[in-house]
């Protein structure tokens, strides 16, 4: 028979290290995030996004006769692994009917710029391999 103590004990560290285990992020933050990357969302449209080394950005967007430019400041955060844009337009699926959000955000998930946390989704833009 197994002795109490030892299962509470058991149970305790389980307990603190699921809590512990929480708190922390697990997934690694790729801080590496300047450079090129393509969103493949509309198979029609070239849809750019460029971080350059002074915290701009550009953001292109060409579908047949339609080009939208769009450029700003984005900020880096690496405690949450996500980049803030000012003034971000979404060119992504709409063209001309582009949704204007002010800042925005999307999660840095290895090469990709997610539009949510929790992984790579169809707008996700992609970075250029060199």
């Amino acid at each position: 028979m197994l002795d109490t103590k030892l299962i509470k004990k058991i149970i305790y560290k389980v307990v603190v290290l699921s809590l512990v285990a929480s708190c922390i992020n697990l997934k690694p933050c790729n801080d590496k995030v300047i450079g090129k990357y393509y969103s493949y969302s509309n198979p029609k449209a070239k849809n750019l996004l460029i971080l350059k080394k002074d915290s701009t950005f550009y953001h292109y967007y060409k579908e047949n006769n339609i080009k939208l430019i769009d450029s700003g400041k984005w900020n880096f955060n690496d405690k949450y692994c996500y980049i803030e844009f000012s003034e971000w337009k979404n060119f992504n699926e709409k063209g001309l009917k582009f949704e204007i959000f002010g800042n925005y955000i999307l999660y840095v998930n290895g090469n990709h710029l997610d539009i949510t946390p929790d992984g790579e989704d169809i707008k996700s833009f992609i970075k250029e391999s060199k």
